[in-house]
């Protein structure tokens, strides 16, 4: 399924959501705590890279109906290919990421919560590289860098009865140590255990 039509079914099911939420199972409740291990389609801003699967858990505790704070850690790894009339660069790109999030629920009292969220968080980045020509050969190892996070996204929370939960979404996310072009786009999926 292309990311287009991924992201016009995500639509299509908050607009569905909101316009029918049931009260019947509330998806956030007061004081509530979820521990989540998602999986990403991850894609980074770096149009060279292949997008592959990104991992990581996830801590969240409800302020109240409206508001849940969250804390992340993942990790994804890249690899990728170019090359232009002269040289063949092959790459290879993985980063760890720790992010403080915000989620503003809307619906709360429904069985699927859409929500929009915003976070801050650190990464860190390695990159390894070898460059080809008919001249010469450059290779790049364990190349390193760190630095802030911003991102943004929107998804939903679903019951899945009393303890579990699922959660659907899309997030950008911006890296302060690279290009300010670079947008990468992370097509989520998190399963929860509510304690």
């Amino acid at each position: 399924m292309t990311r287009m039509r991924w992201l016009r079914m995500l639509g299509f099911v908050v607009l569905v959501a909101i316009a029918t939420g049931s009260p019947a199972l509330a998806a956030i409740q007061p004081q509530g705590k979820v521990f989540e291990v998602w999986f990403e389609d991850y894609s980074s801003g770096a149009s060279e890279l292949d997008s592959d699967l990104a991992y990581g858990i996830r801590f969240a505790f409800n302020k109240n109906e409206r508001i849940t704070y969250a804390g992340e850690a993942g990790y994804v790894a890249l690899s990728g290919e170019f090359s232009d009339s002269t040289t063949t660069t092959e790459a290879d790109y993985s980063s760890w990421f720790a992010d403080f999030i915000v989620d503003i629920n809307f619906a709360s009292k429904s069985k699927i919560v859409p929500v929009i969220f915003l976070g801050l968080g650190f990464a860190g980045e390695s990159l390894d590289a070898k460059s080809s020509g008919t001249v010469l050969v450059v290779t790049i190892e364990d190349a390193f860098d760190a630095g802030f996070t911003l991102q943004g996204g929107g998804a939903l929370k679903i019951d899945l009865g009393k303890k579990f939960t699922l959660r659907p979404g899309v997030r950008w996310r911006w890296f302060e140590s690279r290009s300010q072009d670079d947008i990468d786009t992370e097509l989520l999926l998190g399963f929860g255990y509510r304690f």
